[in-house]
């Protein structure tokens, strides 16, 4: 590697923003090497970090998913969500969605039951215990299908 850099390559500025990456840049500055010296604290994270971001660059989504490394934690803009919190909330949407479903096919199969059974006939205890009579009442899912409409069309 070259010690010598010729040109403006040699002098570049960066803006930091994340408090958590200046966090460790104070902690790393109390060392002794780097007290006194923030190009160095920078040249190093440059010269360890460098390395093992432009190897993940060149990976195949195989590889990503199956690369031994251990990161401290993924560059991110300030003010971002962390992956660990958006994995939580991507479960616990999931586990309410599933919730939901359930409940949705329960009453469905119980307002089923009650139509039939309003209208003079027997129900079918075997549909009803195989969870046969779960579909959604017609007028209800019209009204479902506009309400996801609406829905869709004010996140865009």
């Amino acid at each position: 590697m070259a010690e010598n850099v010729t040109g403006n390559r040699g002098r570049r500025y960066i803006r930091i923003a994340s408090e958590e990456l200046w966090q460790l840049i104070d902690e790393i500055a109390k060392d002794e090497k780097y007290d006194k010296s923030f190009n160095l604290i920078v040249n190093d994270a440059l010269y360890y970090g460098l390395p093992i971001l432009l190897e993940k660059l060149h990976e195949s989504p195989e590889e990503a998913e199956d690369a031994p490394h251990e990161y401290i934690h993924e560059p991110t803009r300030e003010g971002t969500v962390s992956e660990e919190l958006l994995k939580q909330l991507l479960r616990i949407m999931k586990e309410v969605a599933l919730s939901e479903s359930i409940n949705k096919s329960l009453l469905s199969s119980i307002f089923n039951a009650c139509q039939i059974s309003l209208g003079g006939e027997v129900v079918p205890h075997q549909k009803f215990a195989a969870g046969d009579m779960a579909n959604t009442p017609g007028y209800l899912e019209i009204y479902e299908l506009r309400g996801l409409k609406k829905i869709r069309s004010e996140t865009k």
